[in-house]
């Protein structure tokens, strides 16, 4: 496993401490972007991040392991080194934000969750199989498409519950009546799935 060293962290931080405003403007350049991003996998080359700016004006770094269960340890080190950052603050993980979002793909392409349907099954222990299916003449082999369903499930339940509560995903086409079928819309998911397991969501 993958252990980022403290020198490692420390130069992350002093280098975003003193482009911080700079990151908080409208357009920074590109290449700031570039930067950021090579630092934080010299960090971890499996760490990623979004920078945005929250409703309250304040910057929000967000620190995210893309899902990938052996570098979470490091996301949440890193978050836990940050250092005070004036206007700033830093979030370990994705967060819940919400079950219906449109993701937009090359070619004017789009994936909606109002397209997608969904069937939970028990897996192991505090786990669940999640079936998923997607009409509207979509592909369910096009990598994009598949793409775009897990970043519709981050936004649903959070990176630390897809990646530590969802067992086996499957994903295919949805017949003309899935509602018949027993399956349901994707905006409840996140109620069926609390229903079924225990939550490990993560605060930043």
């Amino acid at each position: 496993m993958h252990r980022p060293s403290p020198g490692s962290v420390r130069a992350f931080w002093r280098w975003f401490a003193e482009h911080a405003d700079t990151l908080r403007e409208p357009l920074p350049e590109p290449a700031l972007y570039d930067q950021l991003f090579a630092r934080l996998r010299y960090v971890h080359p499996d760490l990623v991040c979004e920078v945005g700016i929250a409703d309250d004006s304040t910057g929000e770094l967000l620190l995210s392991a893309g899902g990938i269960k052996a570098a979470f340890g490091t996301v949440r080190a890193l978050a836990e080194a940050a250092p005070s950052l004036p206007g700033w603050r830093v979030v370990a993980f994705k967060p819940r934000r919400g079950a219906e979002a449109t993701v937009e793909l090359p070619g004017n392409r789009r994936v909606r969750s109002a397209d997608v349907w969904f069937r939970l099954r028990p897996h192991a222990p505090g786990t669940v199989a999640l079936d998923l299916y997607v009409s509207g003449g979509l592909d369910p082999e096009d990598e994009g498409m598949v793409a775009a369903l897990f970043v519709l499930l981050d936004a649903a339940l959070g990176e630390v519950d897809v990646a530590t509560r969802i067992g086996p995903i499957t994903w295919d086409r949805a017949s003309a009546s899935p509602a018949l079928e027993g399956l349901h819309p994707f905006r409840d998911l996140p109620e069926r799935f609390d229903a079924m397991v225990p939550s490990k969501r993560e605060s930043g």
